[in-house]
């Protein structure tokens, strides 16, 4: 059974993982950076990026090949800052981008 808001319409995917997330307590930084990536990085980006883990503050991020790793690469302080908007402050220190 599809999850359905009261007006009888589907519910986007993030409203349900991010509820999902929230009420089973993994309000931890990389789950809500995994489900908010879209919104971070934008579309196009999400296709070719993803985040791969969170350690010692340092996010990893797969990316289809070494262009879209040099890319973002200049790209890093606006993704940090979007991040930083999702997780709030101090949570990811860096970014670092490898090629899948």
């Amino acid at each position: 059974m599809s999850p359905k808001r009261k007006d009888g319409e589907l519910c986007d995917i993030r409203d349900v993982l991010e509820d999902v997330l929230t009420t089973e307590g993994f309000k931890r930084p990389y789950s809500r950076i995994c489900v908010n990536w879209d919104n971070i990085v934008g579309e196009k980006v999400a296709r070719n990026a993803s985040p791969s883990r969170l350690r010692n503050r340092i996010l990893y991020v797969k990316v289809k090949n070494p262009s879209w790793a040099n890319e973002l690469s200049f790209l890093k302080p606006d993704i940090m800052k979007a991040i930083e908007e999702v997780t709030g402050p101090g949570k990811v220190l860096d970014i670092v981008f490898r090629t899948s």
